[in-house]
């Protein structure tokens, strides 16, 4: 009783001290201000659909969103008492340097949307061509454009930098040669006031910062840290939620937020945010400590910071854990004080044997509660699909979990004890051994890509994060979390196989544009030298005659020297490069064809008539001999397409592969053609199978590029492919894919969406 008493006497004043806590004597403790970055738009939107669908509700929380304005820094507003968390860029940094204690909670953008934008038709497109000329940016807030320009040579003393008027207007009208902008709305802006935009990216020229960071102020943070926890996790769902629904929340925006923004505009925001929030990817809200002090470094660069500045309780998850490690350190005094409170309440014998009866059902209690909790922890991460581990500080292996052993085919309790020799062949352990050591030496975090063969022996690219842990006791272990990205890299290499064809496009219309003009000269030059040599015109005998020459006789002459012949190579070859000319300016532009629902099947049955019925095809190879078999599904569904378009699609594979088998050194006794048609979610696809000689893995990967082919000097230009590509994935926003081996046949698989065309 007396040591019940003790605690109690000391719990009142830190309770007391608890309920007067500054910030808790606010008239409505739950409601909270959020200060935006800018004016009302989808950039927002998780923020709308957390107030929306109460999110922000259910966590006991009334938020009020506060519309930004041109020129407003939203963390300044966090300590003049106008908002309690706000949306800002990594200028932060700036503010922490000024002695305003900002933190940041998380960052929404993993890559920043701020850009440099110009006019296509200036032909300012480099970081390089914007010496000598205006930009419209803000300095303090504009770092990664700076930075971008600093690490190509173009200086501040290299372009006149002109104040931002936060609107394209300058560069619609010329006063300004470029302008920072954000990614994800003014290119749209200035396509719509008629001028194609042309975008530099600083991530492309080794600057890439976080964007549209969520901020808070220590204080916030010590006050009320459960309101900090609840505020994140709704905006986690929120954002979650906006980025799986867009059109749903475009419509919240223009009913409840009176955005300036067209829907057309708000969803173009949504689809180009989609590759800097990485949803399906990266944690809403991820931040890495290094990549932070990666961005301070290049303010420091920049003459922004001060050299040294320190991150130091500038990032939530850091500061959090102070703030609980000194929580720890008051409990551990406050118990220190009662244990010796109790060792004074002693009651001799009889009390002690009381108390040690109670002590030992309690440890017993204890022991089964500690035992539930690692059982509990052992399940908690055994349902976690990527691979974790746990190793001593001599890099063997403490636990597992199911992902990490059915990665390399073993069983998690083969583990503990062993290191990687025991699972991984020489070289590879040597190797995860000297990262091991590196981690658990420094102390800083490693993240590399490994090459691991799962149980069946194929190859896996995985991401691998490590990280030390010293416990309590000083004791040191590594820990360790992976992730298989084989098939995320595999979407890399398609995207910048996509960017690659746009810029190819934009050259190729260039090019195209150039030559028409001095192969016009050629064509035409070779019809008239034919006509004036070769054909028996009255001006050819007329001249002739009053030269005193034979003009049947000089005729005769040029063909037996092969005059004659030369002229039509000529003619021909201008007639080919002319169609390969016709075919870039085609492709290079997307297509103005209306686009109407088509029913898929009913295309490649008329591109199968009219490849059946192809003369000069059947001269190489008798198409009859080919045996077509379909899989037509009955849940097919029409899509938005060209018609032509897409049936020139059809063709150019199709004779691609009977090309392609007719060319196989290995004869094909059984040449076929699978052709499937079905629905694969939103998207109607069309399968493409033959079972001709294949490609390997460097033929795949250039067979969409342009004037690639494997035909013979003179057989194929070379863009067949190339088109089918720019017809698929530019003017219907699908996606054209092949899967081949050699010796395996060819699957080519054109996907179309259900709705409507990309903008």
């Amino acid at each position: 009783m007396l040591l019940a008493l003790w605690a109690l006497c000391l719990a009142c004043p830190l309770a007391a001290r608890a309920a007067d806590a500054p910030g808790d004597a606010q008239p409505s403790p739950n409601t909270v201000r959020l200060q935006l970055k800018w004016k009302h738009q989808f950039q927002f939107a998780g923020y709308y659909a957390a107030v929306e669908k109460g999110f922000f509700a259910k966590e006991g929380l009334r938020v009020e969103l506060i519309e930004g304005q041109p020129g407003l820094t939203p963390s300044e507003r966090l300590f003049t008492g106008q908002a309690d968390y706000a949306v800002d860029s990594t200028s932060i940094l700036l503010q922490r340097q000024e002695g305003r204690k900002v933190v940041a909670l998380a960052a929404v953008f993993q890559h920043s949307p701020n850009i440099l934008l110009t006019r296509r038709d200036k032909g300012l497109g480099t970081p390089q061509s914007l010496a000598g000329k205006r930009i419209m940016m803000t300095p303090s807030t504009d770092p990664e454009c700076r930075a971008m320009l600093a690490n190509e040579g173009v200086t501040l003393k290299d372009y006149t930098t002109v104040p931002h008027t936060w609107t394209i207007e300058p560069l619609v009208d010329g006063t300004v040669d470029a302008m920072t902008a954000y990614l994800t709305d003014e290119p749209y802006l200035l396509e719509q006031r008629g001028f194609e935009p042309c975008v530099i990216y600083p991530n492309h020229y080794a600057v890439d910062f976080y964007g549209d960071c969520l901020t808070t102020s220590e204080d916030e943070i010590i006050n009320h840290p459960g309101r900090v926890e609840a505020f994140l996790r709704a905006v986690d769902q929120g954002w979650r939620y906006a980025m799986a629904h867009p059109e749903e929340i475009a419509d919240v925006i223009l009913a409840r937020y009176h955005s300036a923004m067209g829907r057309e505009g708000l969803l173009y925001e949504a689809q180009a945010m989609r590759s800097l929030i990485l949803p399906d990817l990266v944690e809403i809200g991820h931040m890495n400590p290094e990549r932070w002090r990666h961005i301070a470094h290049t303010y420091e660069r920049l003459g922004m910071l001060r050299p040294g500045f320190s991150l130091e309780g500038f990032l939530y998850p850091e500061f959090k854990k102070s703030l609980e490690e000194r929580e720890r350190g008051k409990v551990r005094t406050v118990l220190g004080v009662v244990g010796g409170a109790a060792l004074l309440a002693g009651f001799g014998g009889a009390a002690l044997l009381v108390f040690n009866k109670r002590l030992s059902r309690r440890v017993g209690e204890r022991t089964r509660e500690l035992k539930e909790s690692r059982d509990f922890f052992l399940n908690l991460i055994n349902t976690i699909s990527d691979p974790i581990f746990v190793k001593d500080g001599h890099s063997r292996y403490v636990l597992v979990n199911e992902a990490k052993a059915a990665m390399s085919g073993h069983r998690s309790e083969d583990f503990p004890g062993r290191s990687d020799e025991a699972f991984f062949p020489g070289n590879q352990a040597m190797s995860m051994r000297r990262m091991d050591e590196a981690v658990l030496r420094s102390g800083r975090e490693s993240v590399c890509e490994e090459r691991l063969l799962d149980e069946g022996g194929a190859q896996r690219l995985v991401l691998t994060k490590k990280s030390r842990y010293t416990d309590s006791s000083g004791k040191v272990f590594l820990v360790g979390v992976q992730r298989d990205i084989t098939e995320f890299s595999r979407m890399q290499d398609m995207v910048v196989q996509a960017e690659k064809m746009v810029s190819l496009g934009g050259l190729a219309a260039g090019m195209a544009h150039e030559v028409n003009n001095p192969l016009g000269i050629i064509m035409q030059s070779s019809q008239n030298l034919q006509r004036r040599l070769f054909e028996s015109l009255g001006g050819n005998r007329k001249e002739a005659e009053e030269l005193g020459i034979s003009f049947e006789g000089l005729s005769e002459y040029l063909r037996r020297r092969g005059v004659f012949d030369a002229v039509c190579d000529i003619r021909e070859a201008g007639e080919r490069a002319g169609k390969i000319v016709k075919n870039m300016l085609e492709f290079s532009r997307k297509s103005e064809t209306e686009q109407i629902a088509c029913d898929l099947a009913a295309i490649v049955e008329n591109v199968l008539g009219i490849i059946s019925s192809d003369y000069d095809f059947k001269k190489s190879y008798d198409f009859r001999k080919i045996k077509i078999e379909k899989e037509y599904s009955p849940e097919s569904f029409p899509v938005p397409c060209t018609r032509t378009k897409i049936a020139q699609v059809v063709l150019n594979i199709l004779m691609n592969a009977v090309q392609a088998m007719a060319a196989s050194d290995t004869m094909i006794e059984d040449p076929r053609i699978i052709l499937r048609i079905h629905p694969d979610g939103d998207l109607m696809r069309v399968d493409i199978q033959d079972n001709g000689p294949g490609m390997d893995e460097t033929v795949r990967k250039r067979i969409f590029e342009p004037f690639f082919t494997t035909k013979e000097s003179g057989a194929g230009t070379g863009l067949g492919m190339f088109v089918s590509y720019s017809i698929v994935a530019e003017n219907h926003g699908g996606r054209l894919l092949v899967k081949s081996a050699p010796g395996k046949g060819t699957t080519f698989s054109i996907l179309l969406p259900r709705g409507s065309s990309p903008q």
